[in-house]
């Protein structure tokens, strides 16, 4: 017989239940037997019965899905809810863990967290703190959960005198615990007992704001909060929500002081007024909000809102939307800023509108004055928008965009001081009924002049746009009354001046006005209805006299057509050496002639000036002197005109006369027809 081992048999790829197989075991004779898989499993790993599996205590024998289900049916209703008991188990209360007493109603509440209710805080303090962890309180304008928590809470305690956010415990230090109010990081106004009824609530709104820092402190819409002096703390964020706060009697202490990294939404204030009074101070960095309000009730001598750095330390980052202020004699200023942005400016009944000292990089996109205030006197000062310094370059690189002045006492927009501004941009720049008293000192639309005391100039004072209506309406003389005036200035321009009249008989009394100056130009002027002199380059009263590169280009001029007896262009120089002070392209209307320039003395000297032009006049001119009046001969002319009377040039001029259209060239001292 061959021998042939069992792994030695070929493989069978898919055997069924009846497959035999071979055994071995301890039988009697010891022989080898046979039997198939299906009983092999059988025996070796015996099925649970229907009754074995419900039961389920038999650890040996396997289950089958159907008698795995039969045992899960058999378990619905004892160890496992039905679909209907899993219905009612969604509302029912859980059982609680450690409820020894259910009679002790204190133990039940702490151990399942449920809060109990405190009608008032002296219900709160009463509370025994073993029993009740967590309550809400029902005090009217103090609602809220509080949590007994422990730990020292001295420093609150004695901090929360209002008893917004932590109460004391009546059995308990506050070394050893506190009630803590729950909330989300913003915090009521009402909390703090503040009723916003309008009576004195300084304390209360100070103790608040002094928990500010980090949280939001909201007030209620509608109210009004009475106070006499508040310190919005470092780092406090407000909101208002449009509530005012009313300072309860007119003093010479602010009565809202901001202080660093405050956020706001809208600071409304008003005072009573009459006395001397200020409003809001900001001294802090990189304030930020909607708006900030002051308002009096009535004029009064004292400064609306003040936003003020010092020499040592400017302020930086400011972004209001908007500041706006009435009936306070200096509005709004704007002192030791750097790198900070206004968008809007509003000033209402005002002596001083917008002052800025000492500003850089920044900007104050639109600025509006009107109304002028009971205490203006038409002098020094009395300004819609005054721009000075306190050091050379003290004020520099600031713009302002839209600017409208309105009434102002003296000049409307003033640039000025003892100490040189530089890059001062005006956008668009318009005024109305400036110089508007009949004691008005000036009443320019736009002065720049740096103070003769200084050796330097002023830099880069730039307009871009400037129209004025009804200016300089004050009866004190011509002098400081020009539109435009602009001395010691330096490399500067005003483009597109445009003056017009609508209430008064004339635009302006003069027109444009310069001296001291270097290179600055006066582009497409268009400014009519003047009641003297359109442009005027002079030399004030102990100002250098030289001046060089000054010039106007474009436009036209025109003095009423009744001022006969003046020139529309009046080149005052008594002693200067002017080089390049010319007009190119500038029609004159009206006046006695085109140009009148005195003869300067000494060294005096007109070099390279040159007047280019159109002189034209109706049948109110006289007709005397001639279009170009002066005995030096020291100007180079080209000039449009009706012939009449004699002209004094420089050889080389050239003179379109306009009745016949005969040119004629200067030589020798004597005009030939070409």
């Amino acid at each position: 017989m061959v021998d042939i081992r069992i792994n030695q048999l070929p493989a069978e790829a898919s055997p069924v239940a009846t497959d035999v197989v071979p055994i071995d075991g301890a039988t009697v004779g010891g022989a080898t037997r046979k039997t198939t898989i299906q009983d092999l499993v059988l025996i070796g790993r015996p099925t649970a019965s229907q009754a074995e599996a419900e039961a389920g205590t038999n650890p040996t024998k396997v289950m089958t899905p159907l008698t795995t289900k039969q045992s899960i049916a058999s378990e619905v209703g004892v160890s496992l809810a039905s679909a209907a008991q899993g219905l009612l188990a969604d509302g029912a209360a859980q059982k609680a863990q450690n409820l020894s007493d259910l009679a002790d109603i204190g133990t039940a509440r702490l151990n399942i967290k449920v809060p109990t209710y405190a009608a008032d805080r002296t219900t709160l303090k009463a509370l025994d703190t073993t029993k009740d962890a967590l309550v809400y309180l029902k005090e009217d304008g103090r609602e809220g959960i509080f949590e007994w928590t422990a730990g020292n809470f001295s420093a609150q305690i004695t901090a929360d005198t209002q008893e917004g956010l932590y109460i004391k415990a009546d059995a308990i230090a506050s070394t050893a615990g506190a009630w803590v109010r729950i909330f989300d990081g913003v915090m009521k106004a009402k909390w703090f007992g503040i009723s916003g009824g309008g009576s004195d609530e300084t304390a209360k709104i100070q103790q608040a704001s002094d928990f500010a820092p980090g949280r939001q402190l909201d007030f209620e819409w509608g109210k009004t909060y009475g106070i006499t002096a508040i310190t919005l703390k470092t780092g406090s964020k407000i909101r208002t929500n449009g509530a005012n706060f009313r300072k309860i009697a007119a003093s010479t202490t602010y009565a809202i002081t901001l202080q660093d990294d405050v956020d706001f939404d809208y600071i409304f204030l008003s005072s009573p007024g009459a006395a001397a009074d200020r409003g809001i101070r900001v001294i802090g960095n990189r304030a930020r909000g909607k708006r900030l309000h002051a308002e009096a009730d009535v004029a009064t001598d004292g400064f609306g809102v003040r936003i003020e750095g010092t020499v040592l330390q400017s302020l930086t980052g400011l972004d209001i939307n908007k500041i706006s202020t009435k009936n306070f004699s200096s509005q709004t200023q704007v002192f030791y800023v750097d790198d900070s942005r206004i968008k809007k400016s509003i000033v209402d009944t005002y002596v001083t509108g917008l002052y800025i000292i000492n500003v850089r990089n920044s900007m104050i996109d639109e600025t509006y004055a009107s109304g002028t205030h009971p205490s203006a006197t038409g002098g020094a000062g009395n300004n819609a928008i005054l721009v000075e310094a306190t050091s050379d370059y003290g004020t520099d690189n600031v713009t302002i965009g839209k600017a409208v002045a309105k009434d102002s006492a003296e000049h409307a927009l003033r640039v000025g001081g003892f100490f040189i501004i530089r890059d001062l941009l005006f956008l668009a720049a318009s005024t109305y009924n400036t110089g508007c008293l009949a004691g008005s000192t000036g009443g320019a639309s736009f002065k720049a002049l740096l103070e003769v005391s200084n050796p330097g100039m002023h830099e880069n004072i730039r307009v871009n746009s400037l129209y004025f209506e009804d200016c300089s309406n004050g009866t004190a003389g011509l002098a400081n009354m020009a539109a435009v005036q602009m001395f010691r200035c330096k490399n500067s321009y005003v483009n597109n001046p445009v003056g017009r009249r609508k209430n008064n008989t004339y635009s302006c009394r003069l027109g444009l006005q310069y001296g001291s100056c270097d290179g600055v130009t006066i582009s497409n002027p268009d400014i009519i209805d003047v009641e003297a002199i359109a442009i005027n380059p002079l030399v004030p009263a102990g100002y250098p006299a030289d001046m060089k590169d000054v010039v106007v280009q474009g436009g036209r001029v025109a003095v009423k057509a009744s001022s006969v007896t003046t020139s529309p262009v009046l080149y005052a120089n008594t002693t200067g050496i002017w080089t390049n002070i010319s007009l190119r392209g500038v029609v004159v209307q009206e006046g006695r002639c085109y140009v009148r320039y005195d003869v300067p003395t000494g060294a005096g000297i007109y070099t390279d000036c040159v007047l280019e032009g159109e002189y034209k006049h109706g049948s109110g001119n006289s007709g005397a002197g001639g279009p170009i009046e002066g005995a030096a001969n020291q100007i180079l002319m080209n000039i449009k005109c009706p012939a009449y009377g004699s002209m004094s040039a420089k050889d080389g001029s050239i003179w379109q006369d306009t009745t016949n259209g005969l040119v004629k060239i200067r030589k020798a001292g004597v005009f030939n027809t070409l």
